[in-house]
């Protein structure tokens, strides 16, 4: 799914930098009902990219991931302000879904505890671009803020357990970072 997504992302990236828009359909998994995410911004580039670490992966495929790391370590250097805008783009974006998902858990909490495996993807896709931003971002100190609020929303609901994804994709997400992957929500 990751390298998928990856080589999708990869082959338009620059073109997506030099863009207007937040957000570009991949065309080559838009179609596809088991993908979550394809859509091409910068949040799940660095998502997929992460997860694929994650992975133990070996020969062709490990290569092609280095292939993709690179490619997207260049683009960002080539076109650094307009990947920076974009990671501001995202950041909004992703804080609102977010925040978005925790309240519609106040109003009706069984309609979203099963999606939080899912929904949880935002948190990690936020601190993704959150390590992207520069700290002396005059948004920077804001977007944090704005962070610890959602984060302390959903400690009041949550309940530390299981990993939430595959096991295999714990090793790249320590869970004193990643505490929210950890657990899941209440059904109050």
């Amino acid at each position: 799914m990751e390298l998928n997504y990856l080589y999708e992302a990869v082959r338009v990236l620059d073109q997506y930098l030099e863009s207007k828009e937040a957000a570009w359909p991949l065309q080559g998994i838009a179609r596809e009902p088991a993908y979550a995410f394809s859509t091409l911004t910068i949040g799940v580039v660095l998502f997929m990219l992460k997860r694929s670490k994650a992975r133990l992966l070996t020969g062709e495929l490990a290569d092609e991931r280095g292939d993709y790391e690179t490619r997207i370590f260049q683009s960002k250097i080539h076109n650094e302000r307009a990947w920076m805008k974009k990671v501001g783009q995202d950041l909004g974006n992703r804080t609102r879904q977010w925040g978005t998902f925790l309240d519609d858990y106040r109003t009706d909490p069984l309609a979203v505890i099963n999606s939080y495996p899912t929904h949880v993807s935002q948190r990690v896709i936020l601190q993704a671009l959150m390590d992207e931003q520069d700290p002396g971002n005059l948004l920077a100190a804001p977007l944090q803020f704005m962070l610890q609020t959602l984060d302390a929303a959903l400690k009041a609901i949550f309940t530390p357990g299981d990993f939430v994804w595959e096991p295999e994709l714990m090793a790249g997400f320590r869970e004193d970072t990643y505490w929210y992957l950890y657990g899941s929500i209440k059904s109050k």
